[in-house]
């Protein structure tokens, strides 16, 4: 299913990188991810969701399964 290869392809991502993400889903504020994770300031906590996004969002599509799934 594609909410497995979304997941298996989650864990594929670096540890920082989930930490992140699962921060930004459970509501916490930029300026606590950027003081929990020693980031130099929010901006810099926000640049890193969509780094880290834009990584999740590519491995995904470029999954051969997922490939399979949508045609």
């Amino acid at each position: 299913s594609k909410k497995a290869i979304f997941q298996r392809r989650f864990l594929d991502l670096t540890e920082l990188c989930r930490k992140v993400l699962l921060m930004v889903v459970e509501g916490t504020s930029y300026e606590e991810i950027a003081l929990t994770l020693g980031y130099k300031g929010k901006q810099y906590a926000i640049k890193r969701k969509y780094e880290c996004m834009k990584s999740l969002i590519n491995r995904v599509i470029n999954d051969p399964e997922y490939k399979r799934l949508s045609q």
